[in-house]
């Protein structure tokens, strides 16, 4: 392409001329093409008729509007044609690969200077790029199934050409296929009816979940498998499911049907919506973003008559991390994910009839409570200001009261009791958790994470329990001991990405907590190692078969899903070997059994799926061969 026959006009960030070209970039056209730069700053959109152009958009430019303000706009005089992919950096760098699967890159922020690369040749066929967290350039290479990984730091050759060196490249293996890359540096492959995760910063790889029914999927075709992800969980939507899988866990944590409301709307309040709401076309969330954004428009006599008596909506909203995003009538709007959700909880209708729904339907309850246990995370920063909010105080409570939106929490501590109670707003009593309390030890502050979860800091440690409304229970989902005269000591503890693990005074002074990680599906599979080993160490040999049974029965329900409970077990061996050896021979031969039963052996091997569930995803790294 002729870097002449290139013009880019830089717009004012806070402005929008009515009679610019740029006011209705896209004539009303439809968008075909969409992308969104790594940590949400741009937003780039491309429509194929015409001539076409490729705008970009200040996602935060406007702060107080809804409209977006234009930032860029790259057009040609001839046509762009079809575009397979776009994509742009936090720097306003804009790739696109165009019909023939050549890539093209052009620095927005400078002038019209045009991006070449290192590697590859002019006839290689490109598929997939985006820019990773980092401000790096991924992009994959069809013919020879080749990922690059470039660096940004450009370097300007004797023709004042900027050019892009390659760091990193490796090799997929032809039997696999890419789905997508994301930012987070991972390789999203389908292979053999099972979906692949590899991390190119670890050079390691994950199956995340098997279909027992046929999926086709190639690359080259348009993908009916949709992926979005963040550092905590990935989401895969597939026909009418959304999959939810923990990272950390390495395990599916919940399935999701987007015809069924009530899964929707009460999933909708966690921390996992901009993950959900891009793979919900058609759902009844996608009709609240709709309709609030009609409503704003409509509040502000900004809405178009074909609009205002349409009751269809469209379901091409794009969302980062805080807004969903929107074309309509050749403007570019955002709308706070909050904002969404609170008016969600004012117009779903009457709390107490979904809270009775969920009684008929047990398997939506309890995805619902495994998701929240595993969002424990999220409550980081609650414990970080409860700390710092605390952390010098002298004075103990025997008593406190939070009330919150829709309830509010008491916590008493009296004569070696303790008692959590919920109430509704209007006074009435929702439950109460009664427990025996050290009579050393007593409250120091207690903060709210959202309706739901209560963070409480005592002498004794820190405790997060969970109010089961449906079920009207409250349950303890995380416990650490601490030393209260230490606790300057433990800031640091709790200044990493996730909560610590519980330590073994943790399960030697809480009889309860010990039972809550034994007998809850994912708070085993979360904390099971180090309650094995406390067991083992600790030589409670009945808690060891407990354990040991439940991990085995788990690989039996789900051998193709549950194989991460047979980790807490392998985890533990050397000290299984040390006290305990029976049960190494023990584990050896009953994995052999079921591994090699006619049920797996019919099931999961047969139809050209040999190994199926455990066949391993290699990558190999060619950097070397780049110099």
């Amino acid at each position: 392409m002729d870097d002449a026959a290139i013009n880019i006009n830089e717009i004012d960030d806070d402005k929008i001329d009515i009679n610019n070209d740029i006011d209705k970039p896209h004539n009303n056209k439809p968008i075909t093409r969409i992308g969104v730069s790594p940590n949400g700053k741009y937003y780039v959109t491309y429509r194929e008729d015409g001539n076409g152009s490729i705008i970009g958009w200040n996602i935060k430019s406007i702060d107080e509007n809804d409209e977006l303000g234009p930032g860029f706009k790259l057009s040609k005089s001839s046509t762009f044609g079809y575009l397979y992919q776009i994509c742009v950096s936090d720097y306003k760098e804009l790739a696109y690969i165009n019909e023939s699967r050549n890539i093209e890159i052009y620095d927005m922020l400078n002038g019209e200077q045009k991006i070449k690369l290192d590697c590859g040749h002019l006839f290689s066929k490109y598929g997939y790029s985006t820019f990773n967290l980092k401000g790096e350039f991924i992009l994959y290479e069809m013919d020879d199934n080749i990922i690059f990984v470039y660096s940004t730091q450009t370097k300007i050759n004797k023709r004042k050409c900027k050019k892009w060196k390659c760091e990193r490249m490796y090799k997929i293996p032809k039997n696999f296929e890419l789905i997508s890359i994301s930012k987070y540096d991972k390789l999203y492959l389908f292979s053999n009816n099972s979906i692949y995760v590899w991390d190119l910063v670890t050079e390691k790889g994950t199956k995340i979940c098997g279909f027992d029914e046929e999926i086709k999927y190639t690359f080259y075709s348009e993908s009916n498998i949709r992926i979005s992800s963040n550092e905590e969980f990935i989401c895969i939507g597939i026909n009418n499911k959304i999959i939810i899988y923990s990272i950390e866990l390495k395990i599916l944590i919940a399935s999701l049907d987007i015809n069924e409301d009530i899964h929707l709307h009460n999933f909708s309040h966690t921390t996992l919506i901009p993950l959900l709401i891009s793979l919900l076309n058609g759902s009844t969330i996608m009709k609240h973003c709709w309709n609030e954004f009609l409503d704003r428009l409509k509040g502000k006599s900004q809405l178009s008559i074909e609009y205002q008596t349409d009751e269809s909506f469209p379901d091409n909203f794009h969302v980062t991390s805080e807004y969903a995003i929107r074309i309509l009538d050749g403007h570019v709007w955002k709308i706070k994910l909050e904002e969404i959700l609170v008016k969600m909880n004012l117009t779903s209708g009457n709390p107490d009839e979904i809270v009775e729904s969920w009684y008929f339907n047990d398997e939506t309850y309890e995805k619902y409570d495994h998701l929240n246990f595993n969002l424990l995370n999220s409550h980081l920063v609650t414990v970080r200001e409860l700390f710092k909010d605390n952390i010098d105080k002298s004075k103990l409570h025997i008593q406190q009261e939070w009330p919150s939106n829709l309830i509010k929490w008491t916590i008493y501590i009296r004569n070696g009791t303790f008692r959590l109670q919920v109430f509704k707003n209007n006074g009435d009593f929702i439950c109460e958790k009664v427990e025996s309390w050290d009579y050393s030890a007593s409250l120091i502050e207690s903060k709210l994470h959202n309706d739901s979860d209560i963070i409480v800091l005592a002498t004794n440690g820190l405790y997060i329990y969970h109010l089961d409304e449906i079920n009207k229970s409250i349950s303890l989902n995380y416990y650490y001991y601490m030393k209260t005269k230490k606790l300057k000591n433990y800031i640091r503890l709790f200044s990493g990405p996730t909560l610590p693990l519980p330590n073994y005074e943790s399960f030697k002074l809480n009889d309860k907590w010990v039972l809550r990680v034994k007998d809850n599906k994912e708070s085993l599979l979360k904390y099971g190692i180090e309650l094995l080993t406390f067991a083992i160490e600790d030589h409670r040999l009945d808690l060891i078969d407990d354990i040991y049974k439940k991990c085995i029965d788990y690989f039996k329900e789900d051998l193709r899903n549950n194989r991460m409970f047979l980790s807490i077990i392998t985890s533990t061996m050397p000290l299984l070997n040390e006290y305990y050896p029976e049960y190494i021979s023990r584990y050896s031969s009953e994995t052999i059994m079921i591994i090699d039963s006619a049920l797996y052996s019919t099931k999961y091997m047969n139809n050209n799926l040999h190994l199926h569930s455990f066949q391993y995803l290699q990558i190999v790294n060619l950097t070397k061969s780049i110099w």
